[in-house]
């Protein structure tokens, strides 16, 4: 078994929770300066699916670059 090293647990735990941080100041600063609600969770539901949409693209990135060596 392959034992992985405490930093990759510390470094994978770290970035959904600085990501969660991140949209919290983005919700604070958007209510502070006075945003609609609307304009708000449009922000917030971006902000939350841009993940997904980079480790899609990042996917068909991947996989047309092992087609492409094969």
């Amino acid at each position: 078994m392959i034992e992985l090293p405490a930093a990759y647990d510390i470094v994978w735990s770290a970035i959904p929770l600085l990501w969660s941080l991140l949209t919290g100041v983005m919700i604070y600063r958007e209510l502070s300066v006075g945003s609609s609600v609307p304009r708000v969770i449009l922000w917030v539901v971006a902000h939350l699916i841009l993940p997904f949409i980079v480790f899609v693209i990042w996917m068909f990135y991947r996989f047309s670059e092992s087609r492409k060596a094969s």
